[in-house]
């Protein structure tokens, strides 16, 4: 007949039965812990969302007041803080604060890729006086920290920081929590940094798309903008000319021109010199702009030769408007001078299908006759006899 089991005997197996009960009740709560961390920041996108949920899932696994997640940078030379939360108003290390890794302690921990306990802060920083990240860090009321590395694939990636306001806090069961979940967390971790960097260059790369289309709107208006009176310059005109013709053909409505030029502009020349007659022209720029209406155009068609164009108007109606421009320009003085100039206008209508270059001429013939009746007037092209139409006399300035 076997003997019963001492009491004693009795007694160790009931206590190695609660441990191992509570060992397996400790490794399901982690596990089920493990399974929301990973299931969160698997979802996450950003790195704020991801550390976020490392803040919020943790706290039954590792104790903590403070967490912070910092990246490497310039070719793994440098760590940048990224992310931070905690339990009280944290100002030591804030988003931005950088240092150098080489010959820094973070730096062996690289290398060993094993997290480190430091428990007594004010110790550690009395013989590291020289890290300015543990100042820091003890200035916000920190006492032990662990450090633990994100590695993935081999490849360094930063650091997620455990903070204790208590020294003593951390023991190899922590590190153990943390090691179970690190490469997950490491992955996750660079994958988000790599989205965000590819997020910033493709915002960079739209700015310099911007600054592109805004340097070949520039280059575009070079091409047709006359440099010293910075309106539409020859080639600038008969671009808005053609479109202005084929707005008119479309909609069957009326296009006009005006072309003029400074009357006795040789004169200026000669008796004040080039910079006054560049003032003029920048003058009569400014004057003939201001007359205009938003759709029309006022350009320089060389020398003191001028042009407006005026879609969707009738040659009495621009005839106005040379009027008006001529009165403007002989009442005002050039500035900076005490020149006065006057201009004479020819006013002509595209007839339906009329070539430009037809209509110029038209517009010149009247400039022509304007100039033959005493200057400082409008001519229309309709309005000339038959012997301005068959003889155009010669411009003389």
């Amino acid at each position: 007949m076997s003997e019963l089991p001492r009491t004693s005997d009795l007694r160790g197996l009931m206590l190695r039965a609660v441990d191992v009960a509570t060992s397996l009740q400790l490794r399901a709560r982690e596990d089920r812990v493990f399974r929301a961390v990973t299931e969160k920041i698997n979802a996450g996108v950003y790195l704020e969302d991801i550390a976020d949920h490392v803040y919020e899932s943790f706290r039954e696994l590792i104790p903590y007041e403070r967490i912070g997640l910092a990246l490497l940078e310039q070719g793994d030379q440098v760590l940048r803080a990224r992310w931070a939360r905690a339990e009280y108003d944290a100002k030591g290390i804030q988003r931005g604060f950088a240092a150098p890794m080489k010959g820094s302690s973070l730096e062996r921990i690289l290398q060993t890729k094993k997290p480190r306990i430091i428990n007594d802060l004010e110790a550690y920083y009395a013989s590291h006086p020289s890290s300015e990240a543990t100042g820091r860090i003890l200035s916000e009321g920190v006492r032990s920290s662990l450090t633990c590395p994100l590695v993935t694939a081999g490849r360094p990636v930063g650091f997620l920081f455990f903070s204790s306001l208590k020294k003593g806090s951390y023991d190899a069961a922590h590190v153990q929590v943390f090691q179970e979940i690190a490469n997950t967390l490491s992955v996750v971790v660079e994958r988000a940094h790599m989205l965000e960097q590819l997020a910033q260059l493709n915002l960079d790369l739209a700015a310099k798309n911007r600054e592109l289309r805004a340097a070949n709107a520039r280059v575009r208006r070079m091409t047709v903008t006359d440099p010293l009176t910075r309106i539409a310059n020859r080639r600038g005109l008969i671009t808005a000319l053609r479109m202005a013709a084929s707005f008119s053909d479309r909609r069957r409505v009326p296009l006009s021109v005006i072309s003029f030029d400074v009357d006795h502009f040789k004169r200026v020349n000669d008796s004040f010199g080039h910079d006054a007659g560049d003032r003029v022209l920048r003058h009569v720029a400014r004057v003939a702009t201001a007359c205009c209406r938003r759709e029309d155009l006022a350009g320089r068609a060389g020398g003191e030769e001028f042009l407006v164009v005026l879609p969707a108007t009738s040659e009495s109606e621009a005839a106005v408007v040379a009027e008006r421009l001529r009165a403007r320009l002989g009442a005002a003085s050039v500035r900076g001078t005490e020149l006065r100039v006057t201009a004479s206008f020819g006013v002509a209508q595209r007839q339906p299908g009329e070539a430009l270059d037809s209509l110029l001429v038209r517009a010149d013939r009247a400039l022509y006759a304007a100039k033959g009746s005493g200057r400082d007037r409008v001519a229309l092209f309709s309005e000339l006899g038959v012997d301005a139409l068959a003889h155009p006399p010669a411009r003389a300035g």
